[in-house]
């Protein structure tokens, strides 16, 4: 017998093993056991262990979970939730899909719990061939991307080079799972497959696969970095383009707050050449105009070019510049900009008395 033939044996009486246990020991406490993975595709070679879908439904069942090595093979024997199932029936961010699709059910506590089971399987075969719609797969695949963003940073900060390549292995996980989700797909095989999936995929960047393997063969930090940085930004390039351009749809009081909290600001920090309150108004305002765009589709405005040590009247033009995009957006969009030529204006309009009036009743 060769040694895949004994690890395939052995696999075998393990599951029959597990399934013995459940039935003998935990009858009200197991609701199902399926196998999954390599093994159960028939991919399984010497090094293979099992991956099963233990569903317990009390406490005590999670009792049968067991990590164990076995003649040189290493068992991890862990519970799974029916709500993880559901995640991965709706493709969540980090839901393993193929294991609910994929797994040969070996045990049922009853035959609702099998019923329950191939629902779900069914489910998610049909988000699989339907596809989610293009907004739902952006918006899951921006969740993995944020976190590559965030490896990102400390990969640029670090200077160990362990440390570093771990962050650089982390991002690469991650960008994997942003692009099978904004496919709206999943791994179907082992991880070591994965790339070969991604390659097969209308949406992917163009020499991912390439970034990767310069991810992995980097000699030296400056071209981790270099290889990284490439493929983070291809992929949030690729996830930006197929993501639709919100309408416009300005709201009262945006440009006005705009005005208050940022123009004023940069005025008085240009006049009085005050070049700490000057940045942190153009930072403040460049986050402004961010969420304006990303919420209520106004034009991207670059705040930050107004920015200069030597002339911070530079920031007072680019600010007023901003502000003038944003009266022509109001135009566009039938809203008024509530703008008051007089003080008794703003008296009648706002409080529907008089300024005297106002005037006689504080005496």
């Amino acid at each position: 017998m060769t040694r895949k033939e004994q690890v395939n044996r052995q696999n075998e009486m393990i599951c029959r093993i597990v399934v013995e246990r459940a039935r003998r020991d935990f009858p009200k406490d197991i609701d199902l056991i399926a196998g999954t993975g390599s093994y159960f595709r028939g991919e399984g070679d010497e090094y293979s262990d099992i991956d099963l879908l233990i569903v317990p439904c009390t406490e005590r069942g999670k009792a049968i979970s067991h990590s164990f090595i076995l003649n040189g093979i290493g068992y991890d024997l862990y519970c799974t939730s029916w709500q993880q199932l559901e995640d991965m029936a709706t493709f969540s961010p980090y839901a393993m899909v193929s294991h609910v699709i994929d797994p040969q059910i070996l045990y049922a506590r009853s035959p609702e719990q099998r019923t329950r089971f191939e629902r779900l399987r069914q489910k998610a075969k049909q988000m699989a061939k339907e596809k989610p719609s293009k907004a739902a797969c952006i918006q899951k695949a921006t969740i993995p991307l944020a976190k590559a963003q965030e490896f990102l940073g400390k990969l640029v900060i670090s200077k160990n080079r362990s440390r570093s390549f771990y962050f650089a292995g982390r991002i690469l996980q991650e960008l994997q799972e942003a692009l099978f989700l904004l496919n709206g797909s999943y791994l179907k095989g082992s991880a070591r497959c994965a790339e070969q999936e991604l390659a097969q995929l209308p949406w992917i960047p163009q020499c991912y696969g390439t970034l990767c393997e310069q991810v992995r063969m980097a000699k030296d930090l400056v071209s981790l970095q270099k290889a990284v940085k490439e493929a983070v930004t291809s992929v949030a390039d690729l996830i930006k383009s197929k993501t639709e351009v919100r309408p416009l749809s300005p709201q009262p009081g945006i440009l006005e707050e705009f005005h208050s909290n940022y123009w004023n600001k940069a005025q008085r920090a240009f006049i009085q050449q005050d070049i700490r309150a000057a940045f942190d108004a153009v930072i403040g305002a460049q986050s402004f105009c961010d969420e304006m765009q990303e919420s209520y589709g106004f034009p991207a405005i670059d705040i930050m070019k107004g920015f200069s040590q030597n002339d911070l009247s530079l920031l007072v033009e680019t600010m007023t510049q901003a502000e003038q995009c944003y009266r022509r957006c109001y135009e566009q969009g039938n809203q008024r900009v509530c703008e008051y030529p007089s003080l008794e204006a703003f008296c009648w309009e706002y409080g529907g008395f008089s300024l005297e009036e106002c005037q006689l009743a504080i005496k």
